[in-house]
Formats: structure tokens, C-alpha cells, sequence
């Protein structure tokens, strides 16, 4: 059985450690079984990631701009570094084991800032794209956009398709990719949508494919490629 950490954010729920429970399902339809790591205390990652065959960093609140040394705009909303530091020590504990690491959304720009990347603080500001990467919309499970794969990535390997329909609930994303990692997906605008490890097992998606796998196969194709490699 294999076991993947998903870590659960108190976000705005005073008293509460969450996440949404798509991640939980999709992981599960997969056949993995998961457990929720709260973000409450730092210093005991290395262990504890130790215990698990893969980790999940989901979505969330903007990363702060100080996890990869740049100063806060006006355009950051609710960041919360203490979370990001903790989620930080996951992060690097999942690469120091190479175990299979997958980041969504929040966590595909965490990932990149933890590992020497930037990002855009805000993509309509400092990209200038009109694309709806962020839609005034409550159907959470409909595609936003279209995004351009990589033939050479665990996005095809997976899905088999060189486009895909992607929902998108973000306005911050990678700038300057970290250093061992190269796109495997790309926007009709650009932004980058899908980053890899060069040679870990490390996947990032921009999107939220966890909330289309009940209705799109490819999507579901990435949570089956990722615990095939636990």
C-alpha cells in the first residue's frame, strides 16, 4: 500500500487543518491511500516524510515573495510564511529522499521559489496577459484554458496529448524557472503551467486537475502516472 502525505493548511479556518478532499479522492482512485500532514511545527520533516512513499503540496494562499527574495507588493494577498517554511522543510526533505513530489497550483510556485526560482506576484500586472487564468466562475471541474504539453514530460507520458483543457484559479506563477527543472506546459499567453525535475521524480501543475478527474480521464492519468512511481 502506498501512502502519500498531503499537507492541510489552516488557511482561514481558525482552529482547522484542511485540504480539499478532491485530493484525497483522486489520490484514492488511484490506489493511494493518504494522510494529512498540518502545517503546526517545523524540524521533524525529514522524518516523518521518511514514513511516506510520496508527498502532495496542494493549493492555496499566495506564496510570500520573501521565499525567494523579492519584496511584497500590494498585489500579494494572505500569504502566510510561517506555512510556507514548513512546507518548505516537506518540499526539501522529498527531494534529499527523492521520493515522488507532486505540487498543484500554490504549490507548483512554491516549489519553484524553495528550489531557486521567482515568480510573478501578480500575472495581470507584471505579465500583462488577459487570459483567464483566474474566471469568475463556481464550476471548479470546467476547463479555463488550453495549455500546450511537451512531448518529453511526465504530462504526456501520462496523458498522452500534446493540449489539454485545464481549469485555473491563480493570479501569481513561475517567472524564472528553478535550476534543474525545465516546462513541460505552457498557456497560449506563456505562463508557465507544468515544471518538472530534470531527473527526480518532481511534478508541478499550475491548474487543479484533482477537481477534474471525476469527468476527464487525462487528468485522472496524472494522479495514476504519479503513484505508479511510489
Amino acid at each position: 500500500m502506498s501512502i502519500v502525505f498531503v499537507s492541510a493548511s489552516p488557511g482561514w479556518h481558525a482552529g482547522k487543518h484542511v485540504t480539499s478532499s478532491n485530493y484525497l479522492e483522486s489520490l484514492h482512485r488511484a490506489g493511494a491511500q493518504t494522510l494529512l500532514y498540518p502545517l503546526v511545527s517545523a524540524g521533524c520533516a525529514d522524518e516523518l516524510i521518511g514514513l511516506a512513499d510520496g508527498v502532495l503540496i496542494p493549493g492555496g494562499a499566495d506564496v510570500s515573495p520573501f521565499m525567494y527574495g523579492h519584496a511584497m507588493t500590494k498585489y500579494v494577498a494572505n500569504a502566510r510564511q510561517p506555512e510556507d517554511l514548513i512546507e518548505r522543510e516537506l518540499i526539501l526533505a522529498a527531494v534529499k529522499m527523492g521520493k515522488p513530489l507532486m505540487c498543484i497550483c500554490r504549490g507548483i510556485q512554491l516549489l519553484n521559489a524553495v528550489m531557486g526560482g521567482t515568480l510573478y506576484q501578480d500575472i495581470y500586472v507584471q505579465q500583462g496577459t488577459d487570459l483567464a487564468h483566474s474566471p469568475d466562475t463556481t464550476y471548479l471541474d470546467e476547463p479555463s484554458h488550453r495549455v500546450s504539453v511537451q512531448r518529453d514530460s511526465f504530462i504526456y507520458r501520462a496523458a498522452g496529448r500534446e493540449e489539454l483543457l485545464v481549469n485555473s484559479f491563480h493570479h501569481q506563477a513561475i517567472k524564472d524557472v528553478a535550476p534543474m527543472f525545465k516546462v513541460t506546459a505552457q498557456a497560449e499567453d506563456g505562463v508557465i503551467e507544468g515544471i518538472e525535475h530534470q531527473t527526480l521524480p518532481i511534478f508541478g501543475f499550475q491548474w487543479h486537475p484533482e477537481m477534474m478527474t471525476a469527468t476527464y480521464p487525462e487528468q485522472a492519468a496524472l494522479f495514476e502516472a504519479f503513484v505508479k512511481r511510489l
